[in-house]
């Protein structure tokens, strides 16, 4: 009797962009795999081979998902033809149709907006309401969005203050774009934990889908959260990311445009592909009013979407 198991079907799948399109694009072969049972080999192709390493370890959470080192170096705006693809191409936006030069997805292609990651969740306390708050998203000079250390600051002093229970912060990311003397002024903070360049990416990973309340500029870290079901509440600066987020998402969490008229929101994404670097340092978001996410807080709690 033949008791060997056949191996899955491997199908070949090409995207472009990032780490926050990485994402998209995984929750959509999480679907293709759960359908099919088909494993997948992912490529890329994009300007920023950069992202090549942390594109590989957000793959290593999908089992299924082999993803091709090295991705194919393509300019968008060096008039070149594009190189072809090897299988369908998958966009980013949850219709599937693209807005670009690119093809729409194949008809058999979904979104899921609960994907199961294969990781370990981290070991917070739960005597407390724990709380994340993710400093920057994006890449410096592109689609870098900052929060403001003040903002930060009065916001965590306010919620120690104001919230009747207790409150545990964990601040992430690496500091790109920040000030080591602006840093320092988060290392003090009542009940928060500095996690800023000090976790590596699958810890990060793990310790957002742990919390129970996420704050967040858009961007990769906002899609891992809401695909876990953190409530979060997330800031924007342009209405083209909604086309990334799914129904279910809008429904478990907060978005706010944090410049709401569009001739601003054009200048400002202006104005960040035209800064350096160094300019950086003062170009930093302050969202909303500290007792604005405190009402945000209590809302979920009243919805039962937040443990107390």
């Amino acid at each position: 009797m033949n008791t060997k198991t056949k191996k899955p079907r491997i199908v070949d799948f090409t995207f472009s962009g990032t780490l926050g399109d990485a994402f998209l694009v995984l929750c959509k072969l999480s679907d293709y795999h759960k359908n099919t049972g088909h494993n997948v080999r992912l490529h890329r192709q994009s300007e920023f081979i950069e992202f090549d390493d942390p594109i590989s370890k957000l793959c290593s959470l999908f089992p299924y998902v082999e993803y091709v080192i090295p991705s194919t170096y393509f300019d968008s705006k060096s008039g070149l033809k594009r190189p072809s693809f090897t299988g369908d191409y998958i966009n980013t936006t949850i219709s599937g149709i693209s807005a670009k030069e690119f093809p729409h997805d194949p008809h058999y292609i979904d979104f899921d907006p609960y994907p199961i990651l294969d990781l370990n969740p981290a070991s917070f306390p739960k005597t407390s309401l724990n709380i994340g708050i993710q400093l920057h998203t994006g890449k410096l000079a592109t689609n870098y969005k900052g929060l403001s250390i003040e903002w930060i600051k009065s916001v965590i002093t306010f919620l120690n203050i104001h919230f009747d229970k207790k409150i545990e912060f964990y601040i992430f990311g690496t500091g790109e774009g920040y000030d080591d003397n602006d840093l320092n002024e988060l290392l003090n903070l009542p009940s928060t934990n500095f996690l800023v360049g000090q976790t590596s990416f699958v810890d990060w990973v793990s310790s957002i889908v742990s919390l129970d309340f996420f704050i967040t500029p858009e961007g990769f870290s906002s899609y891992v959260a809401m695909s876990q079901k953190i409530p979060s509440l997330v800031f924007y600066t342009s209405d083209l990311i909604l086309l990334g987020i799914h129904d279910k998402w809008r429904n478990s969490s907060v978005f706010i445009d944090v410049v709401r008229h569009d001739i601003l929101s054009k200048a400002y994404r202006y104005l960040m592909r035209l800064i350096n670097n160094r300019s950086q340092f003062w170009l930093r978001l302050v969202p909303c009013s500290s007792g604005f996410v405190l009402d945000i807080i209590k809302q979920q709690i009243k919805k039962d979407k937040l443990r107390l």
